[in-house]
């Protein structure tokens, strides 16, 4: 799997997940506190994308998680 990292001017953070060329994921971080959710995943299914939002990064699927945690624990 490969990711591609983003952070946006306020401070958020996108993270996009690959997977053999296909883009298998989106993860936004809210970094700065704006939104009600503190991870936003966007998963790419063959039906469309499904949006499910994370308090906290122990809620994100280990899939997922085990990429971010080190960033995230860098970063608070």
């Amino acid at each position: 799997m490969e990711i591609s990292a983003t952070a946006l001017d306020n401070g958020d953070e996108i993270y996009v997940f690959f997977d053999d060329g296909e883009k298998a994921a989106r993860i936004e971080k809210d970094v700065d506190g704006s939104d009600p959710w503190q991870f936003q995943v966007t998963e790419y299914a063959e039906t469309g994308p499904v949006v499910t939002t994370y308090d906290t990064i122990d809620e994100v699927p280990d899939m997922y998680a085990d990429y971010l945690e080190p960033m995230y624990v860098d970063s608070i």
